[in-house]
């Protein structure tokens, strides 16, 4: 008996390189809190796997920054999960039983 020395984990992320795995993140919203120092962009972050729609997320994104001598540098990333997830037929998860 021949045993597969890749755990599930690493045959799964050896299949998503093979099948060209691809994600895109289409921002909906953009505002700016100067006086935070933060910028928040909310939209849809969308997963393709071999040129098929396989998941979509409504995502919020946190990024701190800082201003010095003239050149922008972020300083934090915070991902929020802010919406319940669709799959690749347009279907809340939420909605399904």
């Amino acid at each position: 008996e021949i045993k597969n020395p890749l755990t599930p984990i690493q045959l799964s992320a050896e299949r998503l390189k093979r099948d060209g795995a691809a994600t895109v993140f289409s921002a909906q919203d953009v505002s700016v809190d100067l006086p935070r120092r933060r910028v928040t962009a909310r939209g849809r972050l969308t997963t393709y796997v071999s040129d098929r729609r396989v998941s979509e997320l409504i995502k919020t994104y946190h990024l701190g920054f800082t201003v010095r001598a003239g050149r922008v540098s972020v300083v934090s990333f915070q991902e929020k999960d802010d919406a319940p997830t669709t799959d690749a037929a347009g279907e809340s998860a939420a909605a399904r039983p």
